[in-house]
């Protein structure tokens, strides 16, 4: 199968795990052979593995790029050390998609490094450090859907540091967009989001309405934010019950 052939597969995954139907994708991606896939195929196949949890074929697929076994005939791509670096992050290896993502070279080509830069400082705890970054990507987003991903990043940011405010106004906005535009999986975590703002608030009962329709959406997308929305759940119901007794 060359990457022509190709291409219209992996667009039609792509629009599964925007409309939050990654279990879907996730399946249709398990059946592609990653040993017969060209090369210009394998940047858009680990895009979409890492986004539906499967990292490790993510890395599977960069790996013969960025590190092959064999003759290359030309050096990787910014955009495939971008992908490569995206998932180190997944897998937890922090320093090295760090000293990727450092180079000036891949950030000039390629803006989602600043985004990936800022998912680096998440893994941190470095929350306040990330809002600078995350707001320079939203400014070189190279689409309204990347803009869209930075602003949500953004926002988890604000949650993060308690900036309640900033939070709840950009949560406001892009629930509304991602809705209206049929992007489930960043609604789904939108939801999640908002719900901490409320817990921050003390509004216990909106913030359980928040979870409960997240979780309603995350469960079809194989994304690692219904982790997120089961654990708020779990520690509000323990919150009650602890204000019970």
């Amino acid at each position: 199968m060359n990457s022509k052939e190709l291409e219209p597969d992996l667009n039609l995954l792509d629009s599964l795990i925007r409309e939050g139907r990654g279990n879907e994708a996730r399946k249709a991606l398990l059946a592609i052979g990653i040993r017969k896939l060209p090369r210009a195929g394998l940047v858009q196949f680990a895009n979409i593995a890492r986004r539906i949890g499967l990292s490790h074929l993510s890395i599977r697929a960069m790996h013969r790029i960025i590190r092959p076994e064999g003759a290359q005939v030309s050096e990787p791509t910014a955009q495939e050390w971008i992908e490569y670096a995206g998932a180190l992050i997944e897998i937890g290896a922090i320093a090295e998609a760090q000293e990727i993502l450092e180079k000036r070279e891949i950030q000039k080509a390629e803006p989602k490094a600043y985004l990936f830069s800022g998912l680096c400082l998440f893994r941190n705890w470095q929350y306040g450090e990330a809002v600078p970054v995350l707001t320079n990507y939203i400014k070189l987003a190279p689409d309204r859907y990347s803009k869209t991903v930075g602003e949500v990043n953004l926002a988890a940011a604000f949650v993060a540091t308690g900036q309640a405010e900033p939070a709840r106004a950009l949560l406001t906005r892009l629930l509304l967009q991602t809705k209206k535009e049929n992007q489930l999986l960043l609604h789904g975590n939108l939801l999640e989001l908002a719900a901490q703002v409320e817990i921050q608030k003390n509004n216990l009962e909106i913030a359980l309405e928040y979870l409960s329709d997240s979780e309603k959406i995350l469960i079809q997308t194989g994304n690692s934010g219904l982790i997120y929305a089961r654990k708020w759940k779990m520690l509000i119901n323990a919150r009650k019950a602890k204000n019970l007794h």
